[in-house]
């Protein structure tokens, strides 16, 4: 018990004691016993105002205390948050990620942005440097198919000679290619042409062969192919408004690929998107990383992401097939098995 209460019982005990003194006192002393009826009832006042004052004070503190003890529960855990934050944001800075794209849709909306942004300064006749574009995928619908939301603005990135592309996608009945689509749309298969069967025997499986000339990733990886097939065989864009064909000015290599695809990647200049590719379904699921080319703004130190990936399609490049005007024929498209004898490459 602190002072204070101390002091609210002493006062009110005394004014208690000074109360009841007058009651026991000869009545000749009448006059001094109203004055210290009228103290002993200020004391017992004072004692009742302080005892509530005391016990407001006391409430008041104890959750000033409380409201303190939370707060530091929350700044500790906002310290060890703002620590976390600090460690992923440096790993961020080191492997050169400067954003995130949650879905497909935000990362396209984004190249598009910046290739359109290019395309307006050749428009205004702007100086723009050499534009350097390396894409990698699947069958990169998104460019080179009809119905790709990028479709339009990559036709006119081949009109410019200010733009270098490079560009691979699967080849079109290759293992890889069969097994993918088995993946993305295993309903359509025959699951006793599949299941308990060696990756081999399935591949070679007339039947399964038939069933992919069925699927998307057929239809995806046909149509990109022969559209590059056009433009590098012709050197021109065909079907362009007006409906006259638009010479090819920009420099396009192109090649197909017979191994796993294992990720998306776009770069422009020292812009680079990257998407993990997966065998759970359809791309376009996983987030999307944006990557710089160099750690920090000024720097020239290298990131490790941009490292990384650029490896990998330097990588599948040097393993891939050109497209050439020469290899654009109906013997082009045939499997692996007819023009490796049966023998998987890629197994």
């Amino acid at each position: 018990m602190n002072w204070a209460i101390w002091r609210v019982l002493g006062l009110f005990s005394i004014g208690l004691i000074l109360f009841i003194y007058p009651l026991y006192s000869p009545s000749a002393f009448a006059n001094i016993n109203n004055l210290i009826s009228t103290f002993a009832s200020l004391l017992i006042g004072s004692a009742i105002v302080d005892g509530i004052f005391q016990i407001k004070f006391q409430r008041e503190v104890q959750s000033q205390v409380e409201s303190f003890s939370k707060n530091l529960v929350n700044l500790e855990c906002n310290i060890s948050t703002l620590q976390d934050t600090v460690a992923i944001a440096s790993g961020a800075v080191e492997s050169g990620l400067t954003a995130v794209y949650a879905t497909r849709e935000e990362c396209l909306t984004k190249i598009k942005e910046l290739l359109e942004d290019i395309l307006d300064h050749i428009q205004n006749n702007k100086p723009v440097d050499k534009v350097d574009i390396k894409i990698l995928g699947i069958s990169l619908g998104d460019f080179l198919c009809p119905h790709g939301s990028l479709q339009p603005v990559f036709r006119e990135l081949l009109k410019h000679s200010e733009f270098k592309l490079e560009l691979a996608i699967v080849k079109d009945g290759c293992n890889s290619a069969i097994f993918r689509a088995i993946r993305e749309e295993y309903g359509k298969f025959d699951a006793a042409d599949i299941e308990g069967k060696s990756f081999i025997n399935i591949i070679r499986d007339p039947k399964v062969k038939e069933v992919y000339n069925r699927t998307k990733c057929h239809d995806e990886l046909k149509t990109a192919t022969d559209y590059l097939c056009d433009i590098i065989t012709r050197h021109t864009i065909d079907r362009d408004r007006p409906a006259v064909d638009t010479v090819l000015n920009a420099d396009i290599d192109a090649f197909v690929y017979k191994s796993n695809p294992m990720v998306f990647m776009f770069l422009l200049n020292e812009d680079m998107f990257i998407e993990n590719y997966h065998l759970a379904g359809r791309g376009g699921e996983a987030p999307i990383l944006r990557v710089a080319k160099y750690k920090k703004q000024g720097s020239k130190e290298t990131s490790k992401l941009f490292q990384i990936f650029m490896g990998h399609f330097d990588s599948v490049i040097s393993m891939s097939d050109p497209i050439t005007s020469e290899c654009c024929t109906v013997d082009s498209v045939k499997t692996e098995e007819e023009t490796e004898q049966g023998v998987p490459a890629d197994v």
